[in-house]
């Protein structure tokens, strides 16, 4: 079964996704901050997928993004940015970070 970390400081998204995840079969590991998230992401046993909110208390999903894109002695972790920003300079510094993926809200 597919990991899924869901790190966003809204209780209301973390929990609305961890239930539409869970439904499709994941299992879902949720925390309210980018220092957490980082931390669960080098754990023994990190999930496969994180969806990293923009902008939450400690690191924040670009900061991780590019974190994970540049260490190579972990196993590959599909990061995912979830933003309700809709302009397109958002997008390309996503990716620029090494976000996989962009989510808006």
């Amino acid at each position: 079964m597919l990991q899924v970390l869901v790190a966003d400081d809204e209780i209301t998204t973390r929990i609305g996704l961890k239930a539409l995840l869970e439904r499709s079969g994941y299992a879902v590991v949720l925390t309210s901050d980018g220092d957490a998230a980082w931390e669960a992401l080098n754990g023994d046993a990190p999930p496969q997928i994180a969806l990293l909110d923009w902008d939450m208390p400690g690191l924040i999903g670009p900061e991780i993004c590019r974190r994970l894109a540049a260490r190579s002695n972990r196993p590959f972790i599909y990061s995912i940015l979830l933003t309700g920003k809709t302009d397109d300079s958002g997008l390309v510094h996503g990716f620029d970070s090494g976000a996989n993926d962009y989510m808006c809200k």
